[in-house]
């Protein structure tokens, strides 16, 4: 005969069963509560140390550089003849050229009709580089200096020399820009930058819907200390796949966790 589970077992089974699920919800929806209210209340102290320091990101704004806007670049506009180097080329492009569109947008009245009627000028435009691998490394070295582990310390600095000497493909990939900043003189020019995805949106400026033929995302910057410049690589593409891959692993977890508790 097969092995029946009696009927009071089973009840007790199921109550245990909501019990256990009824005190997940709880622990979920208490951490879910916890961290949003942290979440506001930095935003809060942020939002207050905000208006009372100005910083250069008060008037800057940010976008992705993908490989295909960098060759487009390289392919099209320039070059070669100039004693300006590659990259201070596209320095001065990504200056002219945005400088050309925020001044055509339309005024918001931020510094007066003055303000508005005066061209928008864009102070520095610096970029993030392709530079993980290097920096990983001299952070690895630094930390083996202030161990005083002088072995590793050997090997991780002739691996570095090693590399910068004989990877081309490195030299390039540092070289390659993955992030631009633009720091503003005016507030208006700010206000317009922040207004930047609107702008593209209306017809009057469709055709600024793409930069170097990709479309962009313009955003405000972050404040300098809180990026992880390493990190200024990776695409949103990326960043959305390990999100998944993170939330994938969390669903097996969980339900290795159920079944585990409904087959003991």
């Amino acid at each position: 005969m097969p092995c029946l589970i009696p009927a009071e077992k089973m009840v007790d089974r199921k109550v245990m069963g909501l019990a256990i699920a009824c005190i997940g919800v709880f622990l979920y929806l208490y951490m879910f509560i916890s961290v949003e209210y942290i979440k506001c209340v930095q935003d809060n102290m942020f939002i207050d140390w905000d208006v009372k320091t100005v910083s250069a990101a008060d008037y800057t704004c940010e976008f992705g550089i993908s490989e295909e806007m960098y060759e487009n670049f390289t392919n099209k506009y320039l070059d070669e003849t100039n004693p300006i180097s590659e990259i201070g080329q596209f320095r001065s492009y990504v200056k002219d050229e945005m400088e050309a569109r925020l001044t055509e947008f339309p005024g918001q009245g931020v510094d007066g009709p003055e303000g508005d009627e005066a061209p928008v000028k864009i102070a520095v435009v610096t970029f993030a580089f392709n530079n993980a691998e290097i920096i990983h490394n001299l952070t690895r070295r630094g930390q083996y200096i202030k161990n005083q582990s002088w072995k590793k310390y050997e090997k991780i600095n002739a691996k570095i020399v090693k590399r910068l000497h004989d990877s081309q493909e490195l030299l390039d990939k540092m070289q390659t820009p993955v992030y631009c900043f633009l720091t503003l003189e005016t507030e208006e020019g700010k206000t317009r930058c922040d207004m930047y995805n609107e702008f593209i949106e209306e017809e009057e400026f469709a055709h600024y819907k793409t930069f170097l033929g990709c479309e962009i995302d313009m955003c405000p910057a972050s404040e300098p200390t809180d990026i992880i410049w390493e990190n200024r690589h990776f695409s949103a593409y990326a960043r959305f796949l390990r999100t998944i891959i993170v939330l994938i692993i969390l669903f097996l977890v969980l339900c290795g966790s159920f079944f585990a508790i409904y087959t003991s």
